[in-house]
Parts: C-alpha cells; structure tokens; sequence
C-alpha cells in the first residue's frame, strides 16, 4: 500500500516539505539548538514568508503598518529585516536594539501591533501538522537500540523546547517584561518518527524497497488532531499477483515504510516525502 504526498513532478529534494496544511521535516538536516540557529534555518524563512504573503493578501492592519515603518517593501527584503530584528530580540532588548541600531526605531515605537505579528506568526506556525523525522545511523552488532530511541526522543523533546525559548525571548524582549502566566502548548512536532535501514529477507521481486527506511520508533505529542480535508474514498484496491519492478519506480530515500500487523498478516505501508519544499494549504 502507498500513501503520496505527492501530486506533482519531482523538483530539487529539500530537508522539509509543506502541503496540504502538513510541515515534514528531516530535523537531522536542520537541527537547531539555539533562537539564532532555529531564525536562521531555512524551514523559519520559508515559514516567515508565507505568513507575510498571508498577510499581505487580507490587507491587515499589522501589514499595513509593517509597510509604513520599515523601509523595505519587497517581501523578499521584508522576510530578512524581520529575521534580524527577530534575531536582535532573541538576546537584546527593544530599548537595547535601538541605542545599537537606529534604522529599527519606527518599528519598534510601537509594540502593540509587532506583538500582534509575533503572536500570529506563532500561531501560523501551529497551525501545520508538524511531522519530524530523522534516520538512525546504521548499528554495529554491538550497538543498543535504546540509545537512538533515547537520543531521538530528546532530540524531539530539545526543538520544542528551543522553539518556545525563542517565541518566550522575542517577545519577553519587546515587551521588556516578563509575563505571570506562561502559555505551555504543543510548539515542537506534533509528531516525530525514528527511521532506520534494516537489513531484511526481501524477495526478489521486490527489490526496489529493499532499502527503503523503516518507521522504528514514533512520539505523539498530545493531543494529536488530524484533518484529513476528505474521509472518502473512490474506487477499490486490486490484488497484483505478479509484481514486476517497471511497475514501479521507487527511489529509497524520499520513502518510509510502516510495517502493520493486520490480523495474521503484515502489510508494508509506504509513505512518501515531498520532495520539494513549495508551502500549498
């Protein structure tokens, strides 16, 4: 059985995926352990961006007076001069940032509506179903397998961490007080999946999955809701009994397999990664 995340032609692989309201990322690829690195990596510019053509396209009132106090108009221009005036806010405060730097002044006069893009671009963030992965190096005969499952575990434990120490500092910074009432919600992945290559007795005629990586472990941070956009589904599933290898095309790497124990069978259930990184709700 396959389920695709993909409906187009293959474009330059990408350590993330956004589609369809769902954030896939490679964290092995994109790891970050610090508010500079986490405002820095590729997946927050690709985010930042989609949220500021978000709101440029309803014409609200934050825009509005994004355009009126920072020189930059192109969205482009604009992402990055939010990406280091987030970065100057990660350590210093507002009143800090403009004895250090003057151009940042009108922005930062007036709080109110830059706590509004700060508070709205956290929730944009959590409005993807957020699914992490990362694939275990291969083991040695020696090596346990608890320790990936204990690195991979405070591995999903340390970003959602850092992404609330980062949405905490900027904001505590702008403000240049702390609050009373903290607000402690899902921030990291909604889900992480530990991948692993195994070495298993695959039959001939199925070569081509032979490398695929397996689900090992997975971390669900609740609740988890999923918002399937149908619970329908057309047509039937058709048993193949003789499977040829140009039936189909397969490369290992942009797929996971989860094994499923059904009744007294074992169905291989392969999921592909997007491989391009184009952000379609």
């Amino acid at each position: 059985m396959v389920s695709d995340f993909h409906d187009g032609s293959l474009a330059q692989k990408k350590p993330y995926a956004i589609t369809r309201g769902k954030v896939i990322f490679d964290f092995s690829l994109m790891y970050c352990d610090t508010p500079s690195k986490l405002l820095q990596s590729e997946l927050f510019t690709v985010i930042l961006r989609g949220f500021i053509q978000r709101i440029e396209t309803k014409q609200s009132r934050v825009f509005s007076f994004l355009t009126e106090n920072v020189p930059l108009r192109r969205r482009e221009s604009l992402t990055k001069y939010i990406t280091g005036l987030f970065r100057l806010l990660a350590s210093h405060t507002a009143a800090e940032i403009i004895i250090m730097n003057s151009q940042y002044y009108d922005v930062l006069s007036d709080t109110e509506y830059l706590l509004e893009f700060i508070e709205e671009l956290y929730n944009y963030w959590r409005h993807f179903e957020r699914f992490m992965y990362i694939e275990a190096p291969k083991r040695s005969h020696y090596t346990k397998q608890g320790i990936h499952h204990a690195q991979f575990i405070k591995l999903h434990v340390e970003l959602k961490t850092i992404v609330l120490d980062t949405y905490r500092h900027v904001r505590e910074n702008l403000l240049g007080i702390n609050p009373r009432v903290y607000r402690q919600l899902p921030a990291g992945a909604n889900m992480g999946i530990l991948l692993e290559k195994i070495d298993w007795k695959c039959p001939d005629g199925l070569s081509f999955v032979r490398d695929v990586a397996f689900i090992r472990l997975a971390i669900m941070e609740s609740p988890l809701i999923l918002y399937p956009k149908m619970n329908t589904r057309k047509g039937a599933f058709k048993e193949i009994f003789d499977l040829k290898e140009d039936m189909l095309l397969l490369i290992p790497e942009q797929w996971m397999c989860y094994p499923a124990k059904i009744g007294t069978l074992t169905a291989f259930i392969y999921f592909r990664k997007r491989p391009d990184g184009d952000i379609r709700n």
